[in-house]
């Protein structure tokens, strides 16, 4: 890595647990992400943060639960239970295939949306109303504020 851009980035997400890398001496920067990896990593990166997906969904099989690693299942099962990544055609979830930048922007987006309900319902007062539901609410994306769009495209 040396002194690529994106260092202080890895060496944050490794000292957080958010990623592990391929191996003990690599990380593989510029290599694609899984789809197993994605749930993994996200799933590491809500518990930094404390920010608990919600059940929105039963537990599915997938045709190809077979193929997800053992250390990805279970942030499989909890991404597909909030709705956050779904399977592939014909009940397949393809835990070896690259994830698309369309798959990381909904999880992103999805993961933004739940905390800020959790923050919401931290804030609110007591008997202020329906904790549970304005959880699952912040599971339903929203698109972006066309504000921060042009931010972001200033930015780049």
């Amino acid at each position: 890595m040396g002194d690529a851009w994106y260092r202080p980035y890895i060496n944050w997400a490794y000292q957080k647990g958010v990623v592990n890398g391929k191996s003990a001496a690599s990380f593989g920067p510029k290599q694609n992400i899984t789809r197993q990896e994605m749930a993994v990593m996200m799933t590491r990166f809500a518990k930094v943060y404390g920010v608990a997906f919600p059940k929105a969904e039963a537990p599915i099989v997938f045709q190809d639960e077979n193929r997800i690693a053992s250390w990805a299942k279970e942030a499989v099962s909890t991404m597909q239970q909030a709705k956050i990544l779904a399977g592939k055609g014909g009940g397949r979830f393809d835990p070896t295939g690259n994830a698309t930048r369309a798959e990381a922007s909904k999880i992103v987006s999805i993961f933004l949306e739940i905390r800020k309900g959790e923050v919401q319902e931290q804030t609110k007062p007591e008997g202020g109303g329906e904790a549970a539901s304005e959880t699952m609410k912040a599971a339903e994306p929203n698109p972006p504020n066309p504000e921060d769009m042009e931010a972001i495209k200033e930015a780049e």
